[in-house]
């Protein structure tokens, strides 16, 4: 062990301290996490507890996928794609573009569980209907989308950066599409964070163009869940989390959910990761106010005496005075 000094956890029944697993193994994690903040809770007379909606949300915020590929620089790149397609009268291109395009966010959306804002899938949804309005029955869906999400001043810029002709058709495909919306239901959502076309949803029921093809995702403690679906034909979404990609090491710290740890007042916040492919145990203890890590610890699990003595390793570790081990 180091000599450095740190302060101590708390360990009085009126201080929280919220504890956070991750692991390479999320199917084994909670046998193991139940049970050392049972035991962490025992030995510190702290409140001592676990907040799915937090874990949920550092893991999303984590993903390095959704960093590399943001859904809100691709919309805008396809959008310029489009919109030089229509410009130059190459009609069959820009159909092309519109069809990579549409599968490229959608799978983006379906994946990364990414937030787009309205005005940005609204746009992207008027240019896909201009890229398709010479068959109707395939911008119908883009055309309702647009509509919905759109705010005057939006539907007012875009639609005077089209042609009379093409404005007229859209106009004859917005007929058909007003108000053509239906109620969907999403159960199961209650920890989980949602996202239904790329917009952040905190609400059971929400109200969706019938015919666009439209996106769910949804970060839940036990695992992800997205679907692609029309409203015509569902209405109603039963979220089935699964565990997704085997998360290797700890999270970043940096990802942590500043403003959901800080509403939720603890006084200590402990990361632990559990390894057990890698064969490790890290815990850091992270300030609450500043979130700098003020101790880390690394206890290697390769024999069995390992395993057998870890907990009270990472006990001896978290109650001591020490800064490392």
């Amino acid at each position: 062990m180091g000599c450095t000094a740190a302060p101590p956890l708390a360990t009085t029944a009126t201080q929280k301290i919220l504890v956070i697993y991750t692991s390479d193994t999320l199917r084994l994690l909670p046998y193991f996490s139940k049970a050392f903040t049972h035991r962490l809770q025992r030995e510190t007379s702290a409140n001592v507890y676990q907040n799915s909606m937090i874990t949920s949300a550092w893991l999303l915020a984590s993903d390095d996928k959704s960093k590399t590929n943001n859904a809100e620089t691709w919309v805008s790149i396809f959008c310029q794609k489009i919109k030089k397609d229509i410009n130059k009268h190459n009609k069959t291109l820009a159909r092309k573009t519109a069809f990579l395009a549409e599968r490229e966010i959608s799978f983006l959306l379906l994946n990364n569980g990414q937030e787009l804002t309205n005005d940005t899938f609204a746009e992207f949804q008027f240019w896909l209907t201009v890229a398709l309005i010479d068959t109707p029955k395939l911008a119908f869906g883009h055309a309702q989308a647009y509509q919905k999400y759109a705010t005057i001043q939006l539907l007012n810029d875009l639609e005077s950066q089209v042609s009379d002709s093409t404005l007229a058709k859209i106009k004859r495909i917005s007929q058909r599409s007003f108000l053509k919306q239906k109620y969907v239901s999403i159960l199961g959502s209650k920890k989980c964070f949602v996202f239904v076309n790329g917009e952040r949803i905190t609400t059971r029921v929400v109200h969706l163009p019938v015919a666009l093809k439209n996106t769910l995702f949804a970060s839940c403690p036990d695992g992800v869940y997205s679907e692609a679906f029309f409203p015509k034909q569902k209405t109603t979404l039963i979220l089935k989390p699964v565990i997704s990609s085997q998360i290797k090491d700890m999270p970043s710290l940096d990802a942590l959910p500043k403003s959901l740890i800080a509403e939720d007042n603890a006084d200590s916040l402990i990361l632990i990761h559990w390894a057990q492919e890698g064969g490790y145990l890290d815990a850091v203890v992270v300030d609450t106010k500043t979130f700098l890590p003020q101790k880390k610890a690394h206890i290697p699990l390769r024999l069995q005496e390992d395993f057998d003595r870890a907990g009270d390793k990472l006990m001896a570790f978290l109650t001591g005075t020490d800064s490392f081990l």
